[in-house]
């Protein structure tokens, strides 16, 4: 069984994975982690074109961009680890070895196009995009953020509006080719906990 669960940061990518792990003993791994073996994988001088939001100081620093700059960015990484991730995912489908893999690194296209070649294994394959359009809902939930390794922490209140509005903003990218492609999304809500256990009910089924 593979499990992706995609979609914009901050939506709980990782609340889902963790609560999903815990009740059906699958591994789980976050394509953060995949990202710095790319990343250093990649020839120096293409870094800062295939990794555009890596080397700013903080996120001060990372969301002074124009949201559509910010949007695009996060595409094109997606892009430039799109052969890498495809790779990983279809080694795994072909030992079936489960797993559970979340991030914001692989688009709705590109999950249409591996669910495709693996069609004889949908059945074992499960796949959520979270989303949320409103960005007033979005900052709320930053807010009531409490975890000591949010990468928010610190952060000015001009960035928290800033992220939220990416947020939203990379919300609707995915929205748009997720119904191109006909995968599923889930629009989170103002009840985050209830939000979080109906997908792990969904995807455990």
């Amino acid at each position: 069984m593979i499990t992706l669960i995609g979609g914009a940061s901050r939506l709980g990518k990782s609340v889902l994975a963790r609560q999903l792990m815990k009740k059906t003993g699958m591994p789980w791994l976050s394509s953060d982690a995949l990202r710095s073996a790319f990343y250093e994988m990649a020839p120096k001088e293409k870094r800062d074109i295939l990794f555009p939001c890596e080397g700013a100081e903080d996120n001060d620093e990372v969301f002074k961009k124009s949201i559509a700059a910010t949007v695009r960015d996060q595409v094109i990484e997606a892009q430039s680890m799109r052969s890498g991730l495809y790779a990983f995912l279809q080694s795994h489908c072909n030992s079936e070895d489960p797993l559970i893999l979340e991030g914001v690194h692989f688009l709705p296209g590109d999950v249409a196009v591996f669910a495709k070649k693996n069609i004889s294994k949908k059945k074992n394959i499960r796949i959520i995009f979270l989303i949320d359009t409103d960005p007033k809902n979005i900052l709320r939930g930053l807010h009531a953020n409490t975890d000591p390794h949010d990468w928010l922490k610190g952060a000015r209140p001009t960035t928290y509006e800033k992220v939220a509005e990416f947020i939203a903003a990379f919300s609707m990218h995915i929205k748009k080719e997720a119904r191109k492609y006909r995968m599923p999304i889930y629009m989170r809500t103002n009840h985050f906990k209830n939000d979080m256990n109906l997908c792990t009910r969904m995807l455990a089924r």
